[in-house]
């Protein structure tokens, strides 16, 4: 008796080995695509950026982009499968650092997708390979500081500020006129020439054919305006009387530059404090006052635009009007990255950077989603992170000027379309010229920068000489139609990049797992020979099912979607679930082989790549 439990625990211990033998030789014939694995993914921040930190087995190849939004890196891993043990980890919060997603794209590739609350130049990202042990590293610095200063009449200075620190993203336009010069008109223009009217800030300097514009003060959504509006002298829009009097800004018929709060009665402009505005040929109401006599002056809760009003004191897009100490007028747009209704500034905050800028004066304009500034027709005030969309108004400050304008007027590209292989390796030189108004190539060392392009480009801003740039684009394996988008002082155009396909096909394919237990075949074998369920010695014949899973991809390891592919069984007896079907969006497919005897091969194609088989032994 003893002998007898001996034995059979012996025979189930062997059993038992073989059964871990077969299933390790089963889990290497699933894995026999030598697919690296992604062991562990580590995070790591401070003041300065964050470190991304991809463990791997082994070495794999890897694409990364930013091709239409520069808030959002994709990062894909080729021949690399996530591993059974890989688990995501929770991460901190970080101001930059959105939530992270990685996932099986398909069995050969693994896709990574890292957000961000804020675009980034292409400058702040780079990814690298490390050996001993294998890893990614992504690494994002998180702050940057952007200037540049463009005239672009004798008379309109315009600088753009472009920054980031403590995980906040400000976009500021400033406009300096020199409004005293005999050349120079600055006027309140009504939407669509007047009424109960919006109209965006473009379409209004276009029409008007001002040089530059800013949207105006407060309206309702039917367009009527909400607070004083003096065009040409007279008055158009009457200031709000159910409110205290709110800041106007005015200029007299002699340039000089007024701000007080101002109510309008029999045609008379009565300011709160010295004598009625006289011989006023333009004037705009809003609020608050933000800057007065050259130190910060919030008069929000007395203009009934603080708590207990119309309150606009949270942190969101502005647009503000100002004069310099000597008398010249300043036009302001403060935007975020993607809304301006969520992100921006404080008036605290406006106050305190236009008296670092040195302003005497200032008040508050419309601002949140009507934030706008538009230099020639082209919109400046626009963070990457916007959309097309610009929010009609019922008014705008615009400016002219007689003297022509000298700032890059046109861009011309060289080729007018980029098409290039979606191979991660290929380069192509685009050759651009940037000229004035009068078609003479623009300054040396005129900075032309592009929007989005990480993974496409090497830097973002470039310096004209003779007025042209050669970039350098690279391939990433993204196929698909894209553009890339320059900017040269206020222009911004894109020129369409197209990435295609390569021309060859592969497939790969793999069993995933098979559906019966190896225990019970090895069982079922040492039990031939026994009486079956009818009382004779018959072999009893067990159906075997493998799920195997198909990728279809280009010789660029790009996924193809909607490709036929067929199966067949080429050797032995066997059923297959679908003799046709078509890859997915990731380029993969599954299906079912039933068989009922081994050795068996199946035999998997599809246009244009050479036939797959897999063989069961």
């Amino acid at each position: 008796m003893n002998n007898l439990k001996i034995n059979k625990i012996a025979k189930i211990l062997f059993l038992s080995f073989l059964l871990f033998c077969f299933s390790n030789t089963m889990h290497a014939t699933a894995d026999n695509n030598d697919a690296a694995q992604v062991k562990e993914i580590k995070y790591g921040f401070n003041k300065d950026g964050i470190r991304i930190v991809i463990k791997l087995s082994k070495e794999c190849d890897f694409d990364y982009y930013s091709i239409k939004d520069s808030s959002k890196i994709h990062l894909n891993l080729f021949d690399a499968k996530l591993s059974d043990s890989f688990r995501t980890p929770s991460v901190k919060y970080d101001p930059l650092l959105g939530k992270c997603k990685i996932k099986q794209y398909n069995f050969r590739q693994v896709k990574m997708l890292i957000p961000l609350k804020y675009g980034l130049p292409i400058d702040n990202v780079d990814v690298f390979k490390l050996k001993k042990p294998n890893r990614i590293v992504i690494d994002i610095l998180r702050n940057y500081n952007n200037y540049f200063q463009f005239h672009i009449t004798k008379n309109i200075i315009w600088l753009q500020i472009e920054k980031a620190s403590n995980g906040r993203f400000t976009l500021i336009n400033e406009l300096y006129v020199n409004q005293k010069s005999p050349d120079v008109t600055v006027d309140v223009e009504l939407a669509k020439n007047g009424g109960k009217r919006r109209e965006n800030i473009c379409s209004m300097v276009k029409r008007t054919g001002a040089v530059a514009g800013v949207n105006g003060g407060y309206f309702s959504k039917s367009g009527q305006n909400l607070g004083l509006v003096v065009s040409n002298g007279k008055i158009v829009a009457s200031s709000v009387k159910r409110r205290p009097p709110r800041t106007a800004f005015g200029i007299t018929f002699d340039s000089k530059i007024l701000f007080n709060r101002v109510s309008d009665k029999n045609g008379k402009l009565i300011p709160m404090w010295g004598k009625t505005w006289k011989s006023i040929v333009t004037a705009l109401g809003a609020g608050p006052r933000i800057i007065a006599s050259g130190k910060p002056h919030i008069s929000a809760n007395q203009e009934a635009l603080g708590k207990g009003g119309n309150d606009i004191t949270r942190r969101t897009g502005r647009t503000a009007v100002g004069a310099t100490k000597d008398g010249r007028l300043v036009l302001y747009t403060v935007s975020a990255f993607h809304s301006n209704n969520k992100d921006g500034m404080k008036l605290e905050e406006l106050a305190a950077y236009l008296h670092g800028r040195e302003i005497f004066d200032a008040m508050n304009l419309d601002g949140g989603g009507s934030t706008a500034m538009s230099i020639m027709g082209y919109p400046v005030s626009k963070a990457p992170g916007h959309g097309r969309f610009q929010r009609p108004v019922a008014n705008a400050v615009l400016i002219y000027d007689k003297n022509p304008i000298i700032s890059p007027y046109y861009i011309a590209m060289e080729p007018r379309e980029i098409v290039m292989p979606a191979d991660g390796v290929s380069e192509k030189i685009l050759r651009v010229l940037v000229c004035d108004r009068n078609e003479k190539p623009v300054p040396n060392k005129t900075p032309l920068g592009v929007i989005s392009g990480i993974g496409l480009v090497s830097k973002k801003y470039f310096r004209t000489r003779r007025g042209m740039v050669d970039i350098k684009i690279k391939s990433v394996r993204a196929p698909g139609n894209y553009s890339i988008k320059l900017e040269c002082g206020p222009l911004r155009t894109f020129i369409p990049l197209k990435l295609t396909y390569g021309e060859t096909t592969e497939i790969v394919a793999e069993v995933i797992k098979p559906r019966f237990s190896p225990i019970d075949e090895i069982l079922k074998d040492s039990n031939n020979g026994k009486k079956n369920g009818n009382g004779d010695n018959t072999k009893t014949e067990k159906r075997k099912e493998f799920p195997i899973r198909v990728l279809v991809r280009d010789c660029y390891k790009n996924p193809l979607k909607n490709i036929k592919v067929r199966f067949s069984v080429a050797e032995g007896k066997g059923d297959i679930d679908k003799v046709v079907a078509k890859t997915g969006k990731n380029g993969a497919v599954k299906n079912r082989i039933t068989l009922q005897q081994k050795p068996a091969k199946i035999m998997i194609t599809c246009a244009g790549a050479k036939p797959v088989y897999l063989e069961f032994d």
